[in-house]
């Protein structure tokens, strides 16, 4: 039937993904990095043609640009897909301290003790309903309060 192939695709979009994600992320940055670096070599030979620029200066321009863009990108992924767990904590904390009834039961201020474990888990394809979607990157933590 349809549905059933449609889920059994998604399931293998999904292993796909799971395998190759990296390879792939790879793959598109150096698509990306050539494709600034040949957009910046044509902006540049326009420039030379209007003052006297050197095509060692051209490439240079160019290969400096297509870097930038490249770590650009690359910072930018992984600051949205990092999750900090004392990023998290620090969080958890300020909620609980503003919350009133918290700090009706357990007394103002709260304070976490420095001993805590945290799972960072999640992320990637998942198969729903026998459709793809992005599941989200959730972090388990425990600690203990004083």
């Amino acid at each position: 039937s349809p549905s059933s192939m449609r889920r059994a695709m998604a399931y293998h979009v999904a292993s796909l993904y799971e395998r190759y994600h990296r390879p792939l992320l790879g793959v598109l940055t150096l698509a990306m990095a050539g494709s600034t670096y040949t957009a910046a070599h044509a902006l540049m030979a326009k420039v030379a043609a209007t003052t006297s620029t050197s095509p060692t200066t051209i490439s240079a321009v160019s290969t400096t640009l297509a870097l930038a863009v490249v770590l650009g990108s690359l910072t930018f992924y992984t600051k949205q897909c990092t999750i900090r767990p004392d990023t998290v904590y620090r969080m958890a904390m300020m909620r609980l301290n503003a919350h009133p009834g918290v700090l009706e039961v357990l007394g103002a201020p709260v304070f976490g003790s420095s001993t805590r474990a945290s799972v960072v888990q999640g992320g990637g394809l998942v198969v729903e309903g026998g459709t793809l979607r992005m599941a989200p990157r959730r972090v388990a933590m425990v600690w203990e309060l004083t």
